[in-house]
């Protein structure tokens, strides 16, 4: 397919499904850097030339939504809709309220999701677009499979989306059912109103004001519902008539496709379907009354499986089989056995059909009882001060940021208009946080950050990122020659800390993880230690143990790994070949490579490791070859060491966070 562009790619991928409940059958468906050599005081190399981008997918049809069975109302003065000739319409009633929707797997163009009984997501197949990969500290009640993307409902009804291709879902709301298209998401309140967001260019995620729904599916640029009694109604796209429902019809399941429409006749299961598909698809056999139907696959009341159109691609389902529930994509389906085992048959480019076998889904719906409560462990971190290699950044009290030194990459001007609550630099880029934990990243590199993601903190590498999610699951991004940017899985911190091409991270025990580069054994912690500070260098690591003696680990030419015996701090910063740490009192305490700085007029010697005298600080931040701190009384900053780019001569007019900001649009 992938040699196909233009309206030939459109017709050729023009599919459907729907969904319906009878019995005990559910359905929901859709077609829809660099490996270090130098030592730690060795010149730092910048990352090799970037890899293209791989190119985008075609589309295919989104997943399906199911519609409640109710009974007729009497005929009214049509509502305006964007197709012609809707069906005769009646206001819910007073109190009504759009039912609850739990779709435990949908499958799209090339991957699958679907939900573990306690509501936990797992996905296979395409993953390029970080769609296969749902956040790991969630549990969901519903999920919706779209084509780069995925989004599902938490149990209290608010949506959570991965992947790319789409903004954020929508704050502050609740649905009680949620439908994905190719590039948009429809979500119905509990009150049926539609809230729709992502791609527009057809009006696709624009619904009807003052509509009510009872269930809702997207389409690739059309979006059609039904309404309480279940009347339909379509918006966007309609140049191949798939938003041109048929008039005085009353449907139980509805579900949109690329360039046709398919729904289920509620008082018989049967099928109708209107616009245009070159496979047939519209076309489901004669005389059948099915109970679920999804992408030319329908199952019959017993659970029996038929297929039809395409199926050239679309291999015959398993014979003998009955199924609880189905979910088609392109050319290949998904089922689950009424024991929630999976069964995936079909195309299989990209592992859409290698379903995990050990794996049990829900069927019908997710156990709330057996969803665990979820405590968030990684608590939000304001880091206001950050100097990595040859630029400093630093947090003013409302949020906004002030960077100084090296801008090669476009690091040191930062973003106008925007506040952030903490923010890390790496070789030639920076990157925050928003006070609702969406990173931003600027400057040169492999760093962009993922979408539709909230942290609650961030540390940058050289050409890395990672970053923790308030349950304390790991994300990272960037370089990763050394897996760098590979966290274990199924693994939740408490704090990270990303070094030049190694990162470590705080278990809620104290514990330590360490990956990536370890040429040094800069990621091999010692055993049985537990520690309540974290810090990566360049190629060294120290940490903190509770009571505020240090460890450090990893390469040691310079005594960057060697702290001073007997003293205690209350925080650390691992540099390049130095390390600096701040007592209880906030008086500083360096130790390592010192042989970088230069003071005029006199060129007296002030090396990385030689912090001034009779200060207090209330941060402190090793770089490559300098270091820079906070004053604790009013925030002033104070660099000393290598000044080759400016990185040791801070604004001395500014006054910057000491502790958390404010920052407050």
């Amino acid at each position: 397919m992938s040699g196909l562009t233009g309206s030939a790619l459109r017709k050729a991928l023009s599919t459907f499904c729907l969904s319906a409940t009878l019995a005990v059958i559910a359905v929901s468906c859709a077609e829809s850097g660099p490996t270090p050599s130098a030592a730690p005081t060795a010149t730092v190399a910048d990352e090799p030339t970037l890899a293209p981008t791989p190119s985008p997918i075609p589309t295919a049809t989104p997943t399906a939504t199911l519609a409640p069975t109710a009974t007729p109302a009497p005929p009214a003065t049509p509502e305006p809709t964007a197709a012609p000739m809707p069906a005769p319409y009646s206001p819910p009633p007073p109190g009504w309220t759009a039912p609850q929707q739990h779709t435990t797997i949908s499958g799209m163009y090339l991957h699958v999701c679907a939900l573990r009984p306690d509501g936990l997501a797992v996905c296979w197949g395409e993953n390029g677009g970080g769609q296969a990969s749902p956040p790991q500290d969630e549990r969901f009640v519903s999920i919706a499979a779209g084509l780069f993307h995925a989004c599902a409902l938490r149990p209290d009804g608010s949506p959570a989306c991965w992947g790319g291709n789409l903004p954020s879902a929508p704050e502050n709301e609740q649905f009680s059912s949620i439908g994905s298209g190719a590039y948009h998401v429809c979500g119905l309140r509990p009150d049926g109103s539609a809230v729709c967001w992502g791609a527009n260019e057809s009006g696709q995620s624009s619904p009807p004001a003052n509509e009510r729904f009872s269930s809702v599916s997207g389409g690739e640029y059309h979006t059609c519902a039904l309404r309480h009694d279940g009347s339909p109604i379509c918006w966007g796209s309609n140049g191949d008539g798939q938003s041109s429902p048929p008039a005085n019809e009353r449907f139980s399941a509805i579900s949109s496709g690329q360039h046709h429409t398919c729904a289920l006749r509620r008082d018989d299961g049967s099928p109708v379907c209107w616009g245009w598909s070159t496979y047939g698809r519209e076309t489901p056999p004669e005389g059948e009354r099915f109970a679920a139907l999804s992408h030319t696959c329908a199952l019959r009341s017993d659970g029996s499986p038929v297929c039809w159109g395409g199926v050239n691609r679309l291999t015959p389902p398993p014979e003998g089989e009955r199924f609880a529930a189905v979910s088609g994509g392109l050319f290949y389906a998904c089922a689950l056995r009424p024991d929630g085992s999976p069964v995936c048959w079909g195309d299989n480019t990209v592992g859409q059909t290698s379903s995990p076998q050990d794996e049990r889904f829900a069927v019908g719906r997710v156990d709330l009882a057996l969803i665990p409560t979820l405590t968030p462990i990684a608590p939000q971190q304001h880091t206001t001060l950050s100097g990595s290699y040859f630029n400093v950044c630093a947090l003013r009290p409302d949020g906004s940021p002030a960077c100084w030194g090296s801008n090669r990459g476009g690091q040191s001007p930062p973003p106008q208009g925007e506040l952030f609550v903490s923010i890390t630099t790496g070789l030639h880029h920076v990157c925050a946080l928003r006070p609702d934990g969406s990173p931003v990243c600027w400057g040169w590199g492999r760093e962009t950050p993922p979408e539709n993601e909230h942290f609650a903190s961030i540390s940058s590498g050289g050409h890395h990122v990672c970053a923790l999610r308030p349950y304390g699951s790991p994300v990272c991004w960037g370089a990763n020659k050394a897996d760098q940017a590979s966290p274990p899985q199924d693994e939740r911190f408490s704090a990270i800390s990303s070094g030049h091409a190694h990162t470590c991270a705080l278990r809620p025990d104290g514990s330590l993880a360490c990956w990536g580069w370890n040429e040094y054994g800069q990621a091999s912690p010692p055993d049985d230690e537990r520690f309540s500070a974290i810090s990566s260098g360049y190629a060294h690591t120290c940490a903190l143990r509770p009571d505020g003696s240090p460890v450090c680990w990893g390469a040691n030419g310079a005594d960057q790994a060697s702290p001073p015996r007997g003293d205690f701090f209350a925080s650390i910063s691992s540099g390049g070949g130095h390390t600096c740490a701040l007592r209880r009192d906030g008086s500083p305490v360096c130790w390592g490579q010192d042989d970088n700085g230069l003071a005029p007029p006199a060129n007296e010697r002030i090396g990385q490791a030689s912090p001034p005298d009779n200060e207090r600080f209330s941060a402190i931040n090793s770089g490559q070859y300098h270091t820079c701190a906070l004053r604790r009384d009013d925030g002033s900053p104070v660099c000393w060491g290598r000044n080759d780019y400016g990185e040791a001569a801070p604004p001395q007019d500014e006054r910057f966070a000491v502790g958390r900001v404010n920052a407050r649009k």
